[in-house]
């Protein structure tokens, strides 16, 4: 699908994104649009969802053994050596 205009090629990557959106959060891209030209905001904004369905991806290390600068950490697969030397002047 082509468009003419930069405005055209816009709004059409804009409703796209939000398709994609909708699709990813299971959300009926009809009814959602329905409701935003309605105006009577049934359903939470793409926004909100997002933020509500966002979970960050934290690795949690256990730590192995420490000495001196020097620090063993593993997670459930992995080990990590982290190296920590003092910098000079502090």
């Amino acid at each position: 699908m082509q468009t003419k205009l930069k405005a055209g090629t816009e709004a059409k990557d804009a409703y796209l994104t939000v398709a994609e959106t909708a699709k990813k959060l299971g959300i009926n891209l009809c009814d959602y649009i329905a409701d935003r030209i309605s105006k009577k905001f049934n359903m939470p904004c793409l926004a909100d969802l997002i933020f509500d369905n966002f979970t960050p991806q934290i690795e949690y290390h256990s730590v192995i053994s420490i000495h001196s600068n020097f620090m063993l950490t593993q997670n459930k697969d992995r080990f990590f050596a982290t190296c920590h030397l003092p910098l000079p002047g502090l």
